[in-house]
């Protein structure tokens, strides 16, 4: 599965950094696609300042799996082993 395979507004957790170093959060909300990257939010992050500061834009191709609880699915996650052997190639 790729991140232009998820369903808009769909949850992904993955940590994420400041310019300076500092973790802001562990979750992003999926937007949409935007020719080869996405449009992602922090959501520990409101862009209060309407500079988005908050944005984040993923490849589309980020190689992704779904967590899953019986047949729901709660969230995603970026492949590290996917996303791994895609690297190397």
């Amino acid at each position: 599965m790729k991140l232009y395979d998820l369903p808009r507004g769909a949850k992904i957790k993955v940590e994420t950094f400041n310019k300076a170093g500092e973790r802001i959060g562990e979750w992003i909300t999926f937007h949409h696609t935007d020719g080869m990257y996405s449009y992602c939010t922090v959501d520990a992050m409101p862009d209060n300042n309407k500079d988005g500061s908050n944005v984040v834009h993923l490849s589309v191709v980020t190689p992704m799996k779904a967590v899953k609880k019986g047949r729901w699915v709660l969230h995603y996650e970026i492949d590290l082993e996917e996303n791994t052997k895609r690297l190397k190639k």
